[in-house]
């Protein structure tokens, strides 16, 4: 005869099956798939989820002011020094259009130093 079998059930029927005399000193044994889902995540997930938020602030922000300013634009016009934002451009990108008219298009200004930009800035409104 049979000497052993499995069955798969719901976490949930396990104390009512005990229960039953029909199957006195049957061992049965949940389905994990079906566990309460009332348990709690374990610790180190909340734990490095906690931790993950600021990080997690940081990249929305950074993508909002992405999408929502765009480049930079640095013009001389009638003797002055304009700088304007465009949601034309890409993020992380600096246009300049100099005294002359000439046009240089700078990508990934945070990897610029504070002298190259003063540098760049000084050019631009030098008188062509």
């Amino acid at each position: 005869g049979v000497t052993a079998f499995e069955m798969r059930l719901p976490v949930a029927l396990l104390p009512q099956l005990r229960r039953d005399p029909a199957y006195p000193g049957l061992k049965v044994v949940g389905d994990a798939d079906t566990i309460d889902p009332t348990k709690g995540l374990p610790l180190i997930y909340i734990a490095v989820g906690a931790l993950m938020l600021p990080d997690l602030a940081r990249t929305l922000l950074a993508l909002y002011r992405d999408y929502k300013y765009g480049g930079t634009v640095i013009e001389v016009k009638q003797g002055q020094l304009q700088i304007t934002q465009s949601e034309k451009l890409d993020a992380d990108t600096i246009v300049v259009k100099d005294a002359a008219g000439k046009v240089s298009i700078h990508r990934n200004r945070s990897a610029a130093s504070l002298e190259k930009w003063t540098e760049l800035l000084l050019s631009a409104a030098a008188k062509p």
